[in-house]
């Protein structure tokens, strides 16, 4: 993986993570064509699609995202689309084809598999148990 995607990828969970101070420079023009909720929502998104342990857990496609469904409408689609039209290095790893994100051609299997290790390694996953989130209501 080059040193500009696992930059980009750290970013991305640094956002994800609401790290303090987190200082956007490759996301910083899409957080403002599309605003930090929507940034947030699709950088979760991407994240949790290559991340090893959510694939396993939800059975997700591991070559493609479906980008409309019962919960993702049209406006989810337009607004991946605004992020990989922002950021360059996204691009260079995901396109649209139909209704799909799917990897770039260009963005082969060691690639993707280094990118998936790297997110298993780097992204914190909490996980609360139904007690432990009653204690906090």
């Amino acid at each position: 993986m080059t040193e500009s995607t696992q930059t980009l990828i750290q970013e991305m969970i640094d956002f994800f993570d609401k790290k303090d101070n987190v200082n956007l420079n490759i996301l910083k023009h899409a957080e403002k064509k599309l605003g930090t909720l929507t940034l947030f929502v699709l950088t979760r998104d991407l994240l949790e699609w290559n991340n090893p342990l959510f694939i396993e857990a939800n059975n997700f496609d591991k070559k493609k995202m479906s980008l409309l469904n019962d919960e993702r409408k049209e406006i989810y689609k337009e607004n991946m689309l605004i992020l990989l039209n922002t950021t360059p290095a996204l691009s260079d790893m995901f396109i649209i084809r139909n209704n799909y994100l799917v990897f770039s051609d260009t963005f082969d299997q060691e690639e993707i598999n280094e990118l998936r290790e790297f997110i298993q390694n780097n992204k914190q996953i909490k996980i609360q148990s139904k007690e432990t989130r009653k204690l906090r209501s």
